[in-house]
């Protein structure tokens, strides 16, 4: 019932005071409804603005992680361009450690050859040396090797030591010359 006039509040108070007291309980229903609803939309509101930071948050997060991938991409590029070179120089390394090893095995050979010829020359020059006295008395390594003013090789004031003169196995071979006659066929050997 709804209270459509002011004769009905005088003529039926009692339904007219319940449907007031009803209308008071809804719209105190209402209120507070209302205020929960004003309260929610505060809290909505508030979480929607922490939203929006959080978003900006990741916004900025994104964009410097992004940045950083590029760097990491460039540097990546980077090492990888240098980890080429080093392995290009560990390769050309390697190349040179093993010339350098030959060589020194070479070098290790060449010092074994001059000890034996070392060697062999001392002991050629004891056997030589211990000729005169009539025959091989020096021609041992333990004998020593004899004063050099007893050689007969040497001249006076000549050193053992000396640098050997180059020996020469066979003479020269005359040059052959073309002769001056083109149709012959037969050169000229010269002497033989």
């Amino acid at each position: 019932m709804t209270v459509e006039s002011t004769l009905t509040l005088w003529l039926h108070p009692f339904r007219s005071w319940r449907e007031l007291s009803g209308l008071r309980k809804e719209c105190d229903s209402l209120r507070t409804r209302a205020e929960r609803l004003e309260k929610r939309l505060d809290d909505e509101e508030s979480a929607l603005a922490e939203s929006r930071r959080v978003q900006n948050q990741l916004q900025q997060l994104r964009t410097n992680l992004e940045e950083d991938i590029d760097e990491l991409r460039r540097v990546n590029t980077e090492q990888a361009k240098r980890l080429t070179e080093w392995e290009a120089a560990s390769a050309e390394m390697e190349r040179v450690a093993s010339q350098l090893e030959k060589m020194v095995n070479l070098r290790e050979q060449m010092n074994r050859m001059r000890t034996e010829y070392e060697e062999r020359i001392a002991r050629l020059e004891r056997q030589l040396w211990s000729s005169r006295q009539g025959g091989l008395q020096y021609a041992r390594r333990e004998d020593g090797i004899p004063d050099p003013s007893e050689s007969e090789l040497l001249e006076p004031g000549e050193s053992p030591f000396a640098p050997p003169l180059p020996i020469r196995m066979a003479p020269d071979r005359p040059k052959i010359t073309p002769a001056t006659d083109d149709t012959d066929w037969l050169l000229s050997l010269g002497d033989l």
